[in-house]
C-alpha cells in the first residue's frame, strides 16, 4: 500500500479507496442496515424507562429526577434507576441511602395510587398531590408532634423563636366525599401492627421497636391540613400511614379504624389501595364534600400554591429543621 501510495497521486488513491468501500457497502448492505436498526432498537429500549418516568404523573407533580446530588451534605442526595417490567416501569434504588430509600418509597405509594386510578379500583375523580409543603402557623407556640418531643427537647427555651417552616405531607388524595393525608415510610424488618393501630418493628434481638412517631406525624399533618381548611369535616380526613419495603406486615385491620390507617406498600402489594375503595363505598350514600369540578380545583390550587417543583421549600424545611436540631439541648 505504501508504494502504491507513492507511486500514484493522493487524489486518485482517495478515489479508488472510496470505490472499494462503496462496493463492500452495496455488497453487504442488508447486513448493515440490520445492525444499525438494531443498534438504534437497543438504544431505544434502554431510554425508553427513563423517558417514562420523566413523562409520569410523579415526574410532573413532584419534579425529582432519577438522580439528585445536593450541593450542600445537609440536604437530600438520592439516586434511582429505572427497568421494564412487562408493560410498565419498575423503578427502584440505586444506591441504599436514606434519602433514595424514601423517595423510592414514596415513588412505590404514588406510582400505586396512580394505577388504583386508571384501572378503575379508585375512584376516577381522585385527584394525587404529592410532596406538599403547608406553611406553619405555629410561631409562637409549642412544636407540633409530628416531630416529637424527644426531637427538640421538652419546654426548651433555646426553640421559642425558632419554629419548622413547613408541615410536609408526602401525598394527598382528594375525592368528591374525603380527604386522604398519606405519610410513607421506608422501613425494613418486620413489622406488626396491633389493635390500637400502633406499628412495632422485631428486632433481631427479640425486642421492638415502635414505629408510632410515624402515626403520629401524620396525625399532625392531617391536623394540620384541617385548620387551613376548617370548611371540611375532620372526620371526613383520613390518615394512612404505609410502610414501604418491609420484610414482612401483619395487622389485624384492613380498613380505616377511627379514620386512622397503617399499612404496607411493595412493588407487587398495595393493600391500602383497597382500604381507600371499601372507604369510598362506604361514603357513597353521604353527601358529596365537593363536586367534580371544585376536586380538581381544590387539588390545581394545593399543588401551585404548597407543592415543591424546584425543590426550594424542601431546601429551607431542612435547613431550619437542621438548625432546630443543632439547637436542641443535650440532657
Amino acid at each position: 500500500m505504501e508504494r502504491l501510495r507513492q507511486r500514484m497521486p493522493f487524489a486518485l488513491l482517495k478515489r479508488l479507496v472510496a470505490r472499494v468501500s462503496a462496493a463492500y457497502c452495496n455488497a453487504h448492505q442488508t447486513e448493515l442496515v440490520q445492525d444499525r436498526d438494531a443498534r438504534r432498537a437497543l438504544r431505544a429500549v434502554d431510554a425508553f424507562p427513563a423517558s417514562a418516568y420523566y413523562l409520569s404523573s410523579w415526574f410532573s407533580l413532584t419534579g425529582r429526577p432519577l438522580s439528585h446530588k445536593a450541593a450542600d451534605k445537609s440536604l437530600s442526595s438520592w439516586s434511582l434507576r429505572c427497568d421494564l417490567a412487562g408493560n410498565a416501569i419498575a423503578v427502584q434504588g440505586a444506591d441504599n441511602r436514606p434519602t433514595t430509600r424514601g423517595v423510592h418509597a414514596e415513588w412505590l405509594v404514588h406510582n400505586a395510587l396512580d394505577l388504583g386510578i386508571r384501572d378503575g379500583d379508585l375512584p376516577s375523580d381522585m385527584q394525587l398531590c404529592t410532596n406538599i409543603y403547608l406553611p406553619n402557623p405555629h410561631a409562637n407556640e409549642q412544636e407540633r408532634i409530628c416531630y416529637g418531643s424527644s426531637f427538640f427537647g421538652r419546654g426548651s427555651s433555646y426553640l421559642n423563636s425558632i419554629k419548622p417552616l413547613y408541615t410536609q405531607i408526602d401525598c394527598l388524595a382528594i375525592t368528591c366525599r374525603a380527604i386522604y393525608v398519606l405519610e410513607v415510610k421506608s422501613r425494613g424488618g418486620d413489622i406488626r401492627v396491633n389493635q390500637n393501630n400502633s406499628p412495632a418493628r422485631a428486632l433481631p434481638d427479640g425486642t421492638t421497636n415502635s414505629l408510632m412517631p410515624a402515626v403520629q406525624q401524620c396525625e399532625a399533618h392531617a391536623s394540620a391540613f384541617a385548620t387551613m381548611h376548617p370548611a371540611i369535616p375532620f372526620e371526613r380526613i383520613f390518615e394512612l400511614t404505609v410502610f414501604a419495603n418491609c420484610n414482612s406486615f401483619e395487622s389485624p385491620h384492613a380498613d380505616f379504624k377511627n379514620n386512622v390507617l397503617v399499612s404496607t406498600c411493595s412493588d407487587a402489594h398495595a393493600p391500602f389501595i383497597h382500604a381507600i375503595a371499601r372507604q369510598e363505598q362506604a361514603l357513597a350514600s353521604k353527601e358529596p364534600l365537593f363536586s367534580l369540578d371544585e376536586v380538581q380545583s381544590m387539588a390545581t390550587t394545593i399543588r401551585q400554591r404548597y407543592g415543591d417543583i424546584n425543590g426550594k421549600k424542601e431546601r429551607l424545611h431542612m435547613e431550619r429543621i437542621a438548625l432546630i436540631s443543632t439547637l436542641r439541648p443535650r440532657c
